[in-house]
């Protein structure tokens, strides 16, 4: 496989619709957690309709779903073609620590 051949199956994985949610349902958790540490009482009201979607009532749920994410996305640290993973594992890990305060 050539360098061309190898840079547009890095984009087809890396942009998958598969990836797509993957890293839509990771930006609504980060988020959550985010609005959850907030000052202001109405972000936090507000923090847990980003997530609804996915099914993730509570903090537990939280912390499952980050967990179980986190050891999916680790798998893909280092993937020939799909990018990012890292990323996302570091963003999961800063939002799981943000809940536990």
């Amino acid at each position: 496989m050539n360098a061309m051949d190898k840079a547009l199956k890095s984009i087809e994985m890396t942009f998958s619709p598969e990836r797509k949610e993957v890293g839509d349902k990771i930006d609504a958790i980060c988020r959550t957690a985010e609005m959850l540490c907030s000052d202001d009482i109405k972000w936090r009201k507000r923090a847990w309709t980003l997530v609804e979607k996915y099914n993730i009532l509570g903090k537990n749920g939280m912390f499952h779903e980050i967990t179980r994410l986190i050891e999916s996305e680790t798998k893909l640290i280092g993937h020939e073609y799909i990018k990012g993973a890292d990323m996302n594992v570091k963003r999961m890990t800063r939002a799981m620590e943000k809940l536990k305060t």
